[in-house]
């Protein structure tokens, strides 16, 4: 909303890169950039950001297409990054369909508000209101599955599974993290791309429950469409861990949708079976 908020009433400006960050991880995990642009009377205003490149390292002359608050100019956002292209000769990645923008942006408020409705003739026939509620749990993570492992990155299997670029990087930072399964050790890794490019963040590893040393090289893969989407590895783990998790993700969306539109739908039969 916000977004579109500036795009609508904002000014449109080209804002260049004047200075470039550090690293410091885990909670900066790519370089933070300054941006120089100007209001339409002339005056000059500076915004830095701790994200925008998603690991490729920006460059100081670099320029961007921002827009902004002219009452706050420091509301900005950038509307338009030509450094995060495809690699020369390939095409870029096809824009989300509507639906699925749809489905990522309102998907729990949709669900929230089918919830009160089927809950409504529960409340009228002095029967358990919450009854709908029971199956939030399971129909929540159906959604979520639905929108992220299905739906929204079927270009991302295809571009990483099928016919990925493939590199050598270097491991500039590692560190260790507590998770459910033991401790972790995620990397952040640098790599040149064909045309000068250089990327420098945090990608997920086929080894990550291993310390991997500073400057330890590692074979690289990435989205030849969006080079910013990267795994350290090779092809064959990408597509062994990979289509273990789509098997898991199908079975528990399942699962998860059985459970969970199940007890609705009986909820809506029994609504009506009573109404007539």
């Amino acid at each position: 909303m916000r977004r579109n908020r500036l795009l609508r009433e904002g000014v449109r400006s080209d804002a260049e890169v004047v200075a470039t960050g550090e690293l410091a991880p885990p909670h900066q995990k790519e370089h933070p950039f300054t941006l120089r642009y100007f209001s339409p009377d002339g005056t000059v205003h500076h915004r830095t950001f701790t994200s925008g490149f998603r690991g490729i390292v920006p460059r100081p002359g670099w320029t961007v297409r921002v827009a902004f608050d002219p009452a706050a100019p420091d509301d900005v956002e950038i509307i338009d990054n030509p450094h995060l292209g495809p690699l020369p000769g390939t095409p870029a990645l096809p824009p989300p369909k509507r639906a699925l923008t749809l489905l990522h942006t309102y998907g729990l408020t949709v669900y929230a508000a089918v919830l009160v409705v089927l809950a409504v003739p529960f409340a009228i026939i002095d029967s358990d209101p919450a009854a709908p509620l029971m199956s939030a749990p399971f129909i929540v993570p159906a959604l979520f599955a639905v929108d992220r492992f299905w739906l929204s990155e079927r270009h991302l299997r295809k571009g990483l599974w099928t016919d990925p670029a493939q590199t050598q990087g270097v491991v500039t930072h590692c560190w260790a993290m507590r998770g459910r399964r033991g401790t972790y050790y995620p990397i952040i890794v640098e790599f040149p791309l064909p045309d000068g490019r250089i990327f420098r963040g945090g990608v997920p590893s086929d080894s990550s429950y291993a310390p991997s040393g500073i400057g330890q090289v590692k074979p690289v893969v990435y989205h030849p469409a969006d080079p910013t989407i990267a795994y350290a590895g090779t092809p064959e783990t990408l597509r062994g861990g990979a289509s273990f998790m789509s098997v898991i993700s199908l079975i528990l969306l399942a699962l998860l949708t059985a459970l969970g539109i199940g007890p609705l739908v009986l909820t809506l039969l029994l609504a009506l079976i009573y109404a007539f």
